[in-house]
């Protein structure tokens, strides 16, 4: 891909071409190869013939149009994202942020664009891309509340060895009685 926060995208423009024209005495067009650029953020779209160096600055988007493809878009679409409402998408859209990553580092001007909210989204971006989404979250409890139940099997296992060793004490003749002693047993009066 290009640059990081600029979406381009070439097309043909069909264009007048005023020398045939006047020859001929009626219109003539030929296609030129035209390019349309986006800045994640802004809301302007730059249109303009293409030339060598826009080849040469977007070379993945240049060599997907060569084979009539859309070029790829880099990371999660912003469609693609349980964080957002459809509201929220369109207005993103707006502003040319078309993926989870472009709002992770869209600039403050932007961001103020955006209105009421933006850097708070900004920031679930940032933490979505970084792994701590929910299902990461989900994962750590699980880990813990494993590490727990592993804790609780050995602390129950070293009172079942106890618990034998006693029995072994008193000859195996422990016997075990269901229910609460009674009370001249416990030596409660």
């Amino acid at each position: 891909m290009g640059e990081p926060g600029v979406h381009a995208e070439f097309y043909l423009q069909p264009v007048l071409h005023g020398a045939r024209s006047h020859a001929e005495g009626r219109q003539v067009f030929v296609d030129k190869t035209f390019i349309r650029i986006r800045v994640v953020g802004q809301r302007d779209v730059m249109e303009r013939q293409a030339d060598d160096n826009d080849r040469a600055r977007f070379p993945a988007e240049w060599a997907a149009w060569e084979n009539k493809q859309t070029a790829p878009r880099v990371g999660t679409p912003v469609t693609e994202w349980p964080a957002l409402s459809p509201s929220q998408v369109r207005n993103l859209e707006a502003l040319n942020i078309f993926t989870v990553e472009d709002m992770a580092s869209t600039s403050d001007m932007a961001l103020q664009k955006l209105g009421m909210g933006a850097r708070e989204l900004q920031e679930k971006a940032k933490r979505f891309l970084s792994g701590n989404s929910r299902a990461n979250e989900l994962e750590a409890r699980t880990e813990s509340q494993q590490k727990i139940i592993d804790a609780q099997a050995e602390a129950l296992a070293k009172l079942e060895a106890r618990l034998a060793a006693i029995e072994a004490d008193r000859g195996g003749k422990a016997e075990r009685k269901l229910g609460l002693p009674k009370k001249q047993e416990a030596g409660v009066q």
